[in-house]
C-alpha cells in the first residue's frame, strides 16, 4: 500500500492534469472522467467490486480506475495518467 504522502503527490499532479483537459473537446470528456474517477478511487480507497459497480459502462474510465487501484496495491511500479498524450 501507497503512503498518505505519495497518493497526496498523485493527487496534486492529477489535479493539474485535470486543468490541462479541454472540457470543450468530446475526447476530453472521456480524460475528464477518467481522471476524476482515478482521484475517487485514491481519496475513497475503492475496491475493485466498488470500482467495477461505479464505472462498468465506461471502459475507459473504468481501466483507468483499476490502473489507479493497481498503483495503491503496488501491482503498478509507474503511476498511469488517463490522457497521458497531447491534451
Amino acid at each position: 500500500m501507497k503512503t498518505e504522502k505519495q497518493i497526496q503527490t498523485i493527487l496534486s499532479i492529477l489535479a493539474e492534469k485535470r486543468l490541462k483537459v479541454n472540457p470543450r473537446s468530446t475526447l476530453s470528456k472521456n480524460r475528464l472522467l477518467a481522471i476524476d474517477a482515478q482521484i475517487k478511487v485514491l481519496k475513497e480507497n475503492l475496491n475493485i467490486l466498488v470500482i467495477h459497480r461505479e464505472y462498468k459502462v465506461n471502459p475507459t474510465v473504468l481501466n483507468s480506475a483499476l490502473d489507479a487501484r493497481d498503483w495503491l496495491d503496488e501491482r503498478m511500479y509507474d503511476f498511469i495518467y488517463p490522457g497521458n498524450y497531447s491534451t
